[in-house]
């Protein structure tokens, strides 16, 4: 969904993460269907996400920002985003930004975009018409 929102205001969005347990399918875990995959040396949570702004004036210490954040399967979480009433207007985007699961889960349609109205009075009358 597009988030419309206006300077100065608070956003506190909970994310239900049902994109259920992992596959065993994926041939990393073919023959150890409970444990994650090793991508590059590094387990995969691949059904594991979280929410990444790009364009917004946030801090990325949680529960902002924070791409270090991890929601599981089956779990939900808050973030809370602090929007500064000085914050230009403009357009924005969200996706989740867990590594190794931030193409499949974005590519797959899994981002928005936000839109930061302007505020009043901000715009010359001229260019609002």
């Amino acid at each position: 969904p597009t988030w419309r929102i206006q300077p100065g205001c608070n956003i506190n969005l909970t994310v239900y993460n049902k994109l259920g347990h992992f596959s065993p399918t994926v041939a990393e875990v073919k023959d150890q269907p409970d444990l994650p995959p090793v991508v590059n040396a590094t387990k995969a949570y691949l059904n594991h996400t979280n929410i990444h702004t790009h364009g917004l004036h946030q801090s990325p210490i949680e529960p902002a920002d924070s791409i270090f954040m991890r929601l599981a399967p089956g779990d939900s979480m808050t973030w809370t985003y602090h929007i500064p009433a000085n914050h230009m207007g403009g357009t924005f985007w969200y996706h989740p930004h867990l590594h190794h699961s931030t193409a499949a889960q974005a590519g797959g349609g899994a981002a928005g975009m936000i839109i930061v109205e302007d505020p009043k009075g901000s715009v010359p009358e001229y260019i609002e018409q």
